[in-house]
């Protein structure tokens, strides 16, 4: 058996290090498969990225890797790590998957797909509610977004060049007194 550990999280931590969560799904990973008779380990982890799609790098690697039969099983914490997009949840788990002959195993929704008393109607309804929950966090971000728009807030990841953000009120921006001469030579 040759196991693809797959990890994923949505946001990075504040620093440039691996996430206390991805460190904890690795660790929960590992221990899970101990169980196991394997003969290779792969990790796929996809730290900072949305489960909303899949284009992300070590998924892509993850399925370049199953196309050149290099695993045949792949482990997830629960089906949320995998992806969080019904749709194309469902046509891995259902079509893409079972075509490869890939074993795959959700840990936490108890689910093994060769595990043929398994009720993958449950993981289905599970999958149902990670994609909903994903539009819902999406719909509340919007709405608290245009009410600080409506506030007059700035609401930019970045200010743009020749303003900062106010040290007291982040979601103010100020002249940057630095490059004031470079924007007025910009914009005469």
């Amino acid at each position: 058996m040759n196991i693809g550990l797959y990890i994923r999280l949505s946001k990075e931590d504040e620093q440039n290090i691996e996430s206390k969560s991805i460190t904890s799904q690795k660790s929960y990973l590992n221990n899970y498969i101990n169980k196991f008779d394997y003969q290779n380990k792969y990790e796929y982890i996809d730290d900072g990225y949305s489960g909303t799609n899949f284009d992300r790098p070590a998924f892509k690697k993850l399925i370049l890797d199953i196309e050149n039969k290099k695993i045949d099983t792949i482990i997830t914490k629960d089906s949320s790590r995998l992806g969080r997009n019904i749709t194309w949840v469902s046509y891995y788990l259902e079509e893409y998957f079972p075509s490869k002959n890939i074993r795959f195993i959700s840990i936490d929704d108890n689910y093994d797909s060769k595990d043929n008393n398994v009720d993958t109607d449950l993981l289905t309804f599970k999958n149902v509610f990670n994609d909903y929950y994903c539009k819902d966090i999406s719909k509340k971000i919007k709405s608290s977004l245009k009410i600080k728009k409506l506030d007059g807030k700035f609401t930019g990841w970045k200010a743009p060049y020749g303003y900062i953000r106010n040290k007291e009120n982040y979601h103010q921006i100020e002249i940057d007194k630095i490059v004031v001469d470079n924007v007025k030579l910009i914009f005469p």
